[in-house]
C-alpha cells in the first residue's frame, strides 16, 4: 500500500477522533490513557530526535537505528502513543464511532 496513503489515513483518523472540538468527559481512565500516550511520545522523541525518522513508512537513508529507551521494549513505541491516544479519545467521548476509529487506526498502523 502506498505510504503517502497511509500517513493520509492516519491523519484523517486523528481528525476523526478529535472532531467536533467540543470539551469531552474527561474521566480517570480517559485521563490516564492521555497521560500514558503523552508520556509515551515525549520519552520516544527523547530517544529518536526528529529528523532521524520518516513520517511514512520508509525508512529515512539518513536514519540511524534506535535501540535505547521505549525502542528496547517495544519495536513502535510513535505507534503505541498514538494508539494510546485514540483510546483516550475513545474513552473522552464514550462515542461507539470513535472505537471504530481506532479500530481503523489499528490496521492502518499495521499495514504502515
Amino acid at each position: 500500500m502506498n505510504g503517502r496513503l497511509l500517513v493520509a489515513a492516519q491523519f484523517a483518523l486523528i481528525a476523526w477522533l478529535i472532531w467536533p472540538l467540543t470539551p469531552q468527559a474527561w474521566s480517570p481512565p480517559a485521563l490516564l490513557l492521555l497521560g500514558a500516550a503523552i508520556a509515551l511520545g515525549l520519552w520516544t522523541l527523547t530517544h529518536n530526535r526528529p529528523g532521524n525518522f520518516n513520517i511514512r513508512p520508509e525508512p529515512k537513508a539518513s536514519g540511524r537505528l534506535v535501540t535505547s529507551g521505549p525502542y528496547r521494549y517495544m519495536r513502535h513505541p510513535m505507534y503505541s502513543a498514538v494508539l494510546l491516544f485514540c483510546a483516550a479519545e475513545a474513552v473522552a467521548y464514550a462515542d461507539p464511532w470513535k472505537l471504530v476509529a481506532c479500530l481503523l487506526m489499528v490496521v492502518v498502523l499495521w499495514f504502515k
